[in-house]
């Protein structure tokens, strides 16, 4: 990357892997990166892209024990970028599971430096809706300070449009749980 000069920071499920969802590890390094790049193969690694261009704002953490100095996003950050990304990482209810499997690793501190770092509302509105289903109440009272007094409403998951009609607006989240994650966790 540095050969490139392009920025990009570890993500996503490889991030999630070392923030303690090891369960969830894939089996390509998955990377965040400001312009879209090729998948990239050395040997038996692979490396997969995905593009975010207010990367630079992404809080990331430094992680000990690792033989090189490595970018990588905060637990917090991750859990955004997986809700972010959540279509390509296989749903909705994956996302979850990860954050679900991370929460030791969240503070009230790394929520905060994340949402401030986010220009996306949705998206933290889908981050706050999760939280709270996980029971995460503490995490999504503050992605609530976060977020403008009055929001749109959206889907929780944006690839099923046709559970729209069945579902009622999630207050205070103005989410529509399309995806039935609070089914799942209850």
């Amino acid at each position: 990357m540095r050969y490139r000069e392009q920025r990009y920071y570890l993500g996503l499920l490889s991030a999630a892997a070392l923030h303690g969802a090891a369960q969830q590890a894939p089996q390509v390094t998955q990377i965040i990166t400001e312009f879209a790049l090729r998948p990239i193969e050395v040997g038996r690694v692979r490396v997969e892209s995905f593009v975010k261009h207010h990367l630079r704002r992404t809080p990331l953490a430094e992680l000990a024990g690792l033989p090189a100095p490595l970018a990588v996003s905060t637990p917090e950050a991750t859990a955004l970028d997986l809700i972010a990304f959540n279509t390509r990482i296989g749903g909705i209810h994956r996302a979850a599971e990860v954050i679900a499997q991370m929460r030791p690793a969240f503070t009230a501190q790394g929520l905060r430096k994340a949402l401030d770092a986010e220009e996306q509302t949705a998206l933290k509105q889908r981050l706050g809706y999760v939280l709270e289903v996980l029971g995460m109440q503490r995490m999504a009272a503050e992605v609530r300070k976060s977020l403008p007094e009055r929001c749109a409403v959206i889907p929780l998951q944006t690839h099923a449009p046709n559970e729209l009609a069945r579902c009622g607006a999630v207050h205070p989240w103005w989410i529509l749980d399309n995806a039935r994650l609070k089914e799942q966790w209850s």
